[in-house]
């Protein structure tokens, strides 16, 4: 059975949703695994330390960041011979023994959100060309939802059975304490009375719908946290003087938990996911009531939980509120797990080591 070694370069990163998936399975699985050689790779700079009891940690060469990934993590696994897992969409592309997760083409599917600079482009470039050497080589491909592997599909024309999906999960909130604090932040947020949402400024998470929904319901509370330029999202949103929409920037984990816990509902108006997993996070909090885009991930994902909103409302209208009971949340949580998720990957990786 060949050796099999994990990239841990997203170690090295700021924490998102894809590196969140690879720390979450890679936990479960080193709790979990009772089968061949395995261990993770990292770089000489690797930022976060994960204390593991079954993978081995080990590091490798002496570059850092894509250099480490080409050069240093490839010359590597030839030496071992190993079989790679890669949770990061990108990996060495002349070492193509393994398998790669690719949580979403939207980079191929939505070529209009990625019209920034020249290192921009060169960057969706080079991640294109990944998405069609793991498609178009023999690598094992796993996708986080039945849509994105059916777009995966459509896009680079694999073979129908190539492609595995292994969902996201939820379970890395019951580890965050709510942060009461926060609603002495603003007293404006008070609970139970606004909606709130949490995600970068990304043009798919399609925040100007909650602008509109702000202009257009004046008594009603919006609040938005997350990363990004807050300022010129105002700006250009023309959203100067919404008293009723707050803006918090940045939150804590547990702040965050708080927020989603007491909202009125929480609302994801985004038009393109390849998952989706905030609105399960903040039912995973508390939160009684989800507003969703109604695009088909999100259908696929959230079923008759979701409150469903067209994202292209110029008006911005919220619908009559569905809340969830406890027996509601209870179905859609128990459909996701970390450990569920992660028997699915060994069961994967246990059948392509032995190749």
């Amino acid at each position: 059975m060949s050796k099999i070694v994990i990239d841990g370069f997203f170690l090295t990163e700021e924490a998102t949703g894809v590196q969140r998936y690879a720390l979450e399975i890679l936990k479960e699985l080193d709790r979990i695994w009772n089968g061949g050689e395995i261990e993770m790779a990292v770089p000489p700079d690797v930022s976060r330390k994960v204390s593991l009891q079954r993978i081995r940690t080990v590091p490798v060469g002496r570059r850092s960041g894509d250099l480490w990934e080409q050069i240093d993590l490839a010359r590597y696994l030839k030496k071992e011979k190993a079989f790679a897992v890669y949770f990061e969409n990108v990996f060495p592309i002349f070492y193509r023994k393994g398998l790669a997760v690719i949580h979403d083409v939207s980079l191929k599917a939505n070529p209009q959100y990625f019209n920034g600079t020249l290192r921009g482009k060169v960057s969706v470039l080079w991640r294109r060309l990944n998405y069609w050497i793991a498609c178009h080589s023999g690598m094992t491909v796993v996708t986080v939802s039945d849509f994105s592997r059916k777009e995966i599909n459509q896009y680079y024309h694999t073979n129908p059975g190539q492609i595995a999906v292994i969902h996201n999960a939820w379970q890395h909130m019951d580890r965050i304490s709510a942060d009461q604090s926060v609603f002495e932040r603003d007293r404006r947020i008070r609970p139970g009375e606004y909606y709130f949402a949490l995600s970068s400024l990304a043009h798919n998470k399609n925040f100007a719908w909650i602008v509109r929904a702000a202009r257009n319901h004046p008594k009603e509370t919006f609040v938005i946290g997350g990363g990004g330029n807050f300022a010129q999202f105002i700006r250009e949103q023309h959203a100067e003087g919404l008293e009723n929409l707050l803006l918090l920037g940045y939150i804590p984990d547990g702040q965050a938990k708080a927020l989603m816990a007491h909202c009125k509902a929480f609302l994801f108006p985004s038009l393109y996911e390849g998952f989706g997993i905030p609105p399960m996070e903040a039912v995973a909090s508390g939160a009684d009531s989800i507003v969703l885009s109604d695009i088909p991930v999100l259908r696929e994902i959230y079923g008759e939980a979701g409150n469903y909103i067209n994202p292209h409302d110029p008006e911005g209208r919220i619908p009559e509120l569905k809340r969830l009971n406890e027996a509601e949340k209870k179905t859609l949580l128990d459909r996701y797990s970390w450990e569920k998720s992660a028997r699915e990957m060994k069961a994967l990786l246990t059948d392509k080591g032995e190749k």
